[in-house]
Parts: structure tokens; C-alpha cells; sequence
């Protein structure tokens, strides 16, 4: 930081003994110029776009860091299956 650099502190990569313990790190760390971040905006920072021919892979690493995301993919999956096979929706049956 003393040289120009910005740097960002990945707060959940690692664990802590307690919750006070991590706020205040986290505290002491953003006192001193750091930025916390967590791991799926680390994610977001080195994937940049979705517009990109391995978006497959980084969907997999969002599924794998957030079991949930899966979901997520699956309904967009599912969304442009029926866009595109012209599918009639339940809610215009």
C-alpha cells in the first residue's frame, strides 16, 4: 500500500477463533487502507465478464463456492430451453 498499491483482503478465506476477533481485524485492516472482500467477489474480480468462452468453468466454480448458484444456473438453463425451443409457459397454459 506504502508503494501505490491497492490490496484486498479476501476476510472469509480464512477462519477465526471468534466473531469479535474477525471484526475486528477486519476494522484494524480497512483502518490501515486494505479493502475486505469475500470470496465470490474475489470470484467476480478474476472472472470480469460472462461474456467469455470458458463461462461453462466459472459457472462450475460459482456452483462449487456457492452450492445454492447451482440453482441459479439451472433456472437460467431452463429459461433458454424454453426460449428457444418456443416452449408454451405454465403461466399461458
Amino acid at each position: 500500500m506504502h508503494e501505490g498499491y491497492k490490496v484486498f483482503a479476501v476476510v472469509d478465506a480464512s477462519g477465526n477463533h471468534s466473531k469479535l476477533a474477525t471484526d475486528l481485524t477486519i476494522a484494524r485492516l480497512a483502518q490501515a487502507g486494505v479493502v475486505p472482500i469475500d470470496i465470490m467477489a474475489t470470484l467476480s474480480e478474476l472472472q470480469g465478464s460472462w461474456n467469455r468462452p470458458d463461462a461453462e468453468q466459472w459457472a462450475a466454480v460459482y456452483a462449487q463456492a456457492m452450492p445454492h448458484y447451482q440453482l441459479l444456473i439451472e433456472s437460467y438453463l431452463k429459461a433458454q430451453q424454453v426460449a428457444n425451443e418456443h416452449e408454451v409457459l405454465d403461466s399461458q397454459r
